[in-house]
């Protein structure tokens, strides 16, 4: 006789690079929230080519990880491509068709994660948007600045495209993977709009966000946030216009 596997009800997609100090932390909060809210679920953690303990520190927390209700996995990006690509990993890896995207650095939090799922319901993409936002203030500078430009060449009008805790399909993985190559490593801030250009329904809602005290941080401000957000945006203009011309 076959063993009947359960499928995770949501799989937690987290990239991770250097942040062995906030991984403890992370995983207990997330944990909790899992296993209070959901019959089963899974989380799935990709090491971006860390250079301190944070594959040590992930692998033992796995070990000890006995609950049966939330599985733990641990993946490796075989070469150094950052983000976009991590996200893709553990979005194909997933098991569940309910995805949960979110950073590893401890500036979300795991128990809005019911709060956006009470919106899933009602749309094909739930994006959280941070209030009161606690990062210095020239990220938050940069990040408006970036943003602004984004709303004027894409026309999407979505309050913070750099949040990483969202929910949607895994089905969007095909689509997140055709443009990802052209995104220039900003791909992660246009999954909203990758979703809108396939007709899909995007609601927002308010997250808390929390300053970053342990690790650094892996935002890139000029090269990293504004030339190769402009880049991305013009990439997804055009993909909009062409869709347009197509519908017509």
């Amino acid at each position: 006789m076959n063993e009947l596997v359960m499928i995770p009800y949501c799989s937690v997609v987290i990239p991770l690079k250097n942040e062995a100090e906030n991984i403890p932390e992370l995983l207990r909060k997330l944990h909790n929230v899992l296993v209070k809210n959901y019959s089963s679920s899974e989380i799935i953690l990709i090491n971006d080519h860390s250079t301190d303990n944070t594959v040590e520190i992930a692998k033992k927390i796995i070990q000890e990880n006995r609950t049966g209700k939330c599985e733990i996995a641990l993946l490796n990006l075989s070469s150094k491509t950052g983000k976009d690509e991590a996200l893709l990993m553990g979005i194909k890896y997933a098991n569940s068709n309910i995805i949960i995207t979110m950073d590893g650095d401890c500036q979300n939090d795991p128990n809005d994660i019911p709060r956006l799922y009470a919106s899933y319901n009602n749309a094909n993409m739930v994006c959280g948007f941070r209030t009161g936002r606690k990062d210095t203030l020239r990220k938050r500078t940069v990040s408006w600045i970036a943003n602004v430009f984004r709303k004027l060449i894409t026309m999407d009008y979505y309050n913070d495209a750099g949040c990483a805790m969202r929910i949607f399909s895994k089905s969007l993985e095909q689509e997140i993977a055709k443009h990802t190559p052209f995104l220039h490593g900003t791909a992660h801030c246009f999954y909203p709009s990758i979703a809108k250009i396939h007709g899909l329904r995007i609601v927002e809602v308010p997250i808390r966000h929390y300053e970053r005290t342990q690790g650094d941080s892996k935002f890139g401000l000029v090269r990293g946030r504004l030339t190769e957000g402009f880049l991305s945006c013009l990439y997804i203009k055009k993909v909009k216009k062409i869709k347009i011309h197509f519908e017509e």
